[in-house]
């Protein structure tokens, strides 16, 4: 059997909503709300109904999952649904969804789509959910024929005997830029009012911080051989070498406010997403097209040009 693992980062989320609603309630019950203006009046209840709306939303769209070889078991708020396996109409697992909040607010996800023949669906996000792999497998165990995604076919006589690099210029990207302009304006604001040495740290730290964050998102490629190379413009020492028969899928994305990036699925069903910054439409295009004719299938979910 396999139990769904919810992320820290999710458990996180859910832990400071459940504060923030015992907060709100503490302070209704200790308020004297007849002299109070309005605004502060109502403010408290909206706030806390929105602790309740999220906690809510939350495990509708991303229920506990239970799965064997023989049910599914999923289990929302109110509610638990049982599903058999051969209840199962197609699977579909990788994909971008949408995962909706308010009703009106809402990003595309990576996720597997589980399509049942009562027409329901069954999403297991990626950004959600800790062990999806092992989810994965065990729904591959048991649809092997329902699984929709296209089967990597690779022509070794076209994988590439000298290496082939996808890097673009790493110091005209929004993310060097705004480190460099940091450090500009840090620089010049103490040339014109020195201040004590022992207060440099806190600039310093600044651009070193902004330099680990945005440096993340500053990954290229190499294609050497058989494998595929992740290095990083700033992080010089990474190298995550990938064998290209071991992989199933790539996926070209823009996660919300981050740099377009390459997602790697491999054949074990784990899946690394990797920033890169620095490249261009026509660097995308050419990494596409390179490992489609390698014969590993690319999923372009953002517009690379044509």
């Amino acid at each position: 059997m396999v139990k769904s693992v919810y992320k820290p980062g999710q458990l996180f989320a859910i832990l400071f909503m459940i504060v923030i609603f015992g907060l709100m309630i503490f302070a209704l019950s200790n308020s004297n709300n007849d002299k109070a203006p309005a605004p502060k009046v109502i403010a408290p209840y909206l706030l806390a109904l929105f602790c309740l709306y999220f906690i809510y939303t939350f495990f509708q769209r991303a229920p506990r999952i239970s799965m064997d070889d023989n049910t599914i078991a999923v289990k929302y708020f109110f509610k638990l649904k049982l599903y058999h396996w051969t209840e199962v109409n197609a699977v579909a697992m990788s994909s971008k969804q949408n995962y909706s909040v308010l009703l009106l607010f809402g990003q595309s996800l990576e996720a597997t789509c589980v399509s049942f023949n009562n027409g329901e669906k069954l999403f297991i996000w990626d950004d959600m959910y800790s062990n999806t792999a092992s989810m994965r497998q065990l729904i591959a165990n048991n649809t092997k024929d329902k699984i929709t995604d296209p089967a990597p076919h690779i022509n070794t006589k076209l994988i590439f005997a000298d290496k082939k690099t996808y890097a673009g210029n790493p110091w005209i990207t929004f993310n060097s830029i705004i480190i460099i302009a940091m450090a500009v304006c840090f620089t010049i604001m103490f040339l014109n009012h020195p201040i004590h040495p022992e207060m440099a740290w806190f600039p310093v730290g600044c651009v070193l911080l902004f330099g680990l964050a945005l440096g993340t998102q500053m990954n290229y490629f190499v294609l050497d051989g058989t494998s595929l190379h992740v290095k990083n413009h700033y992080f010089f020492w990474k190298n995550k070498v990938f064998d290209l028969t071991d992989i199933n899928e790539f996926a070209i994305e823009t996660p919300h406010k981050r740099s377009t990036s390459l997602r790697v699925i491999t054949k074990d069903f784990q899946s690394k997403l990797f920033g890169a910054g620095s490249l261009r439409e026509k660097n995308w295009r050419q990494l596409r097209d390179d490992i489609t004719a390698i014969g590993i299938p690319v999923r372009a979910d953002t517009y690379i040009g044509r």
